[in-house]
């Protein structure tokens, strides 16, 4: 009897791989509880993570965005100031009052000349060019006019068209660089009143809510005249014309300011 018992119990041996069979079956059956639990807030770390960037990266890109196009919208408007003023024509008009006055005037809201209307489209002859600052509501905007110029006595209204360049900004400033009436000695000023020479620079200085742009500084330089243009009379002894060099970037410290978005 004792024989036939230990014939049918197992042998020390065998007991371990037993255990070892059972731990494996066990082990197959799936998770235990607490295992899931840790899998699942790993994951649901992992996942905050990655979403927690890709909006980062979405806020980094929208503000790129936003400051490459106000970058964009500079460049613009300055290339809009190079062409236009590069090519204005300075002439006389007679004024009942002030006699022979010449077709530069500005002040701090308007500046106001007569050049070809953007001659690389094929639009013939002189007109009147306008800048104009329009102030509503607390906020400004900037306003490119023009219409067709005349001959001396026949500088009448004609309908204007009209671009807006710029608008929602919190200000936009024109001002001047040179001498005044009988003056000696250039300074800056915010009205043209000379109406015998052009001034030597030009100054647009615009303000939004996030900050200042960079100044944007044109000069102006006479040239030997070319003789009578569009029914007037030229400007003294020469034509101005426009030297900007062949940087397209702004004048001086431009270059280091931030521009804001």
């Amino acid at each position: 009897m004792c024989a036939a018992f230990l014939k049918e119990a197992p042998s020390r041996a065998v007991l371990p791989r037993l255990r070892r069979k059972r731990g494996a079956l066990r082990y197959r059956q799936g998770f235990t509880l607490a295992e899931l639990l840790i899998a699942m807030t790993l994951v649901g770390m992992i996942l905050v993570i990655l979403f927690s960037a890709l909006r980062l990266s979405t806020r980094s890109w929208e503000a790129t965005e936003r400051r490459l196009a106000v970058v964009e919208k500079v460049r613009a408007i300055e290339g809009l100031f190079r062409r236009q003023i590069r090519e204005q024509k300075l002439l006389f008009y007679s004024d009942a009052e002030r006699g022979q006055v010449a077709t530069f005037a500005g002040t701090s809201n308007t500046m106001q000349f007569v050049a070809p209307l953007l001659t690389r489209l094929g639009l013939g002859g002189l007109y009147w060019i306008m800048f104009e600052v329009i102030q509503e509501g607390g906020e400004s905007r900037l306003v490119m006019r023009w219409w067709p110029y005349r001959p001396a006595g026949q500088q009448e209204v004609e309908e204007r068209e009209e671009e807006v360049l710029l608008k929602a900004v919190k200000t936009a400033t024109f001002s001047y660089f040179g001498r005044a009436v009988g003056g000696t000695v250039p300074e800056w000023r915010g009205q043209w009143e000379n109406p015998q020479e052009p001034p030597q620079l030009v100054r647009l200085e615009v303000h939004t809510p996030h900050g200042a742009w960079p100044e944007l500084v044109v000069p102006i330089r006479a040239e030997p005249s070319e003789g009578v243009i569009g029914g007037g009379m030229g400007m003294g002894g020469g034509l101005p014309g426009i030297d900007f060099g062949s940087d397209s970037s702004f004048p001086g410290r431009a270059q280091s300011q931030p521009i804001p978005e």
